[in-house]
């Protein structure tokens, strides 16, 4: 099978910029470069984003480079194809969609913890672990099978183990988002440059093996209930993933009745939710939310409600990916860089490229977990007081809440330098003069998500004039009834940043004419 062809929309995504030319010159060649027998030895890989300082490298990084081909490459490889279309499955693809399915099994076997939890489910840690355990023999065996050289698979192993655990999601904070799905195409990227994958198994690698991760991650959010990690809630594309938008939405080019208004239809999308990844993902969204779907996904109401073809979403989202995830540190902090696989070096030279974590020490990195996937300190409560102290908030361990205080006016939030006795003191309630009979209450609703819909059909041509010459001058469209604006036009850098534009203000007018 010859090389695949990158489409037109890829061409016009990746056009030179100021900021990324080196690293799209790449776009339109073969999957990554093998590397060769005689490689450094490695280590374990380590971290190289710490702050802004570190985009520009990254962005000219071969790292990134190897990252941008495959996953362009990965998206025209299954343009126009269904889930279950044939296609060539070489052995290793089956090894690894066989363990992918392996560890979803596993995931019904571990015992739900119980007992009080913020968010996610404890026992994904223990999920995890068992994954851990096994992952280590299968990738040498997976390196074997594929005739790997004994001393390149062992530079490697670091690297193919840290990307794939990363991928799940963080036993840290108990949660899930972009940045593990990016680290689970960091771990294709490293077997596609020790040529375990060939240009041959690009749309399997999609259709079979990141397919089966994704069904993983979903019976992980269902079962375990991962935080969403980053999530900008209903201003992002999704709580979770986004490249499964952008491989679904080119499996969805050309086709001959589907339009990107269809997955507005329920029933439609269940029908053909297994054969669509874009679909399928659609689907699970209705199963993990209730409510109005433009409330809950606006921007998926949006692209379905204003993009014309498949096409011009592909691209859109290839853009949005390009910006809101591999262009935005608190999600790339997280990748690590090797010797062999993902590379700090320069695309054009080789050099390594400079980092505002230079001189650090090897086992720094893994100081960093508890400080990048740690949850939020959480102020103790002044009547959980620490074992054998009188203080509330001792240097010991806190004891179980057993019942909330009694004094009035205790606070929850207290500084480290009041004492208990501080808490004790009885303070006066505070009272406030109520409002004559006569004074209307004022509400205190939250601003509305969305401005009311347009003016009943049937309103007259001479009604609307009326309404029009007694009104006071016209407020912006994008306001509400008393000029205040609405959530919908607030949303914030999400919404700004997403090439399919700002979300429209649903209905328009004063509110007298739009309730004609």
């Amino acid at each position: 099978m010859g090389l695949l062809s990158v489409p037109d929309f890829v061409s016009a995504a990746n056009s030179p910029s100021p900021s990324s030319s080196s690293s799209t010159a790449t776009s339109d060649s073969a999957m990554p470069t093998a590397v060769a027998v005689s490689a450094r030895r490695g280590r374990t890989p380590r971290r190289k984003i710490f702050t802004e300082q570190d985009l520009a490298p990254w962005l000219r990084s071969s790292a990134y480079a190897d990252l941008e081909t495959t996953i362009l490459r990965l998206t025209a490889a299954v343009e126009g194809k269904v889930n279950d279309a044939p296609c060539p499955e070489s052995a290793p693809v089956r090894a690894v969609a066989g363990f992918l399915s392996k560890a979803r099994g596993w995931i019904g076997r571990i015992p739900l913890a119980q007992g009080p939890q913020r968010f996610g489910n404890k026992a994904f840690r223990d999920w995890l672990a068992k994954v851990e355990e096994a992952e280590g023999p299968f990738q040498r065996s997976l390196l074997v099978k594929a005739g790997v050289n004994p001393s390149l698979a062992e530079d490697i192993l670091p690297e193919l183990s840290f990307h794939l655990l990363a991928s799940f999601g963080s036993p840290q904070r108990l949660d899930y988002g972009t940045g593990h799905e990016l680290s689970f195409v960091c771990y294709l990227v490293c077997l596609c440059r020790i040529r375990v994958f060939s240009e041959a198994d690009e749309q399997a690698l999609v259709t079979r093996v990141f397919k089966e991760y994704i069904d993983v991650c979903r019976e992980v959010q269902k079962v375990f209930r991962l935080e969403p990690a980053g999530s900008k809630g209903v201003w992002g594309l999704d709580d979770h993933q986004h490249l499964v938008y952008l491989f679904g939405a080119s499996q969805l080019t050309g086709h001959a009745t589907l339009r990107p208004s269809s997955i507005l239809s329920v029933a439609g999308v269940e029908s053909l939710a297994p054969s669509y990844l874009f679909l399928s993902s659609i689907s699970h969204i209705h199963e993990l939310k209730c409510g109005p779907f433009h409330e809950h996904s606006p921007l998926l109401h949006q692209i379905a409600t204003t993009v014309p073809s498949w096409t011009k979403v592909t691209k859109g989202l290839w853009d949005m990916y390009k910006v809101e995830v591999l262009g935005k540190v608190p999600v790339v902090q997280h990748c690590r860089f090797g010797e062999v696989g993902m590379r700090w070096t320069d695309t054009d030279s080789g050099e390594p490229l400079p980092s505002t974590g230079d001189g650090r020490a090897d086992d720094e990195d893994a100081e960093d977990a508890p400080v990048l996937d740690g949850g939020p300190v959480i102020t103790p409560a002044p009547w959980t007081r620490a074992e054998g102290t009188g203080s509330a908030l001792g240097g010991g361990p806190v004891s179980p809440l057993t019942a909330a205080p009694r004094q009035l006016g205790a606070s929850t939030t207290v500084s480290t330098q009041f004492s208990s006795a501080a808490h004790s003191r009885r303070q006066q309630p505070t009272t406030f003069p109520l409002a004559p009979a006569s004074v209307r209450p004022t509400s205190f609703a939250p601003p509305p998500l969305f401005a009311p819909r347009g003016g009943a059909a049937g309103s007259t041509v001479q009604t609307r004039a009326t309404v029009t010459s007694a009104r006071a001058p016209p407020r912006d469209l994008a306001t509400d009834a008393e000029g205040k604006r609405t959530v919908a036009d607030l949303g914030g850098a999400a919404a700004l940043s997403s090439p399919f534009g700002t979300l429209p203000a649903v209905g328009s007018g004063h509110q007298a004419e739009r309730n004609q």
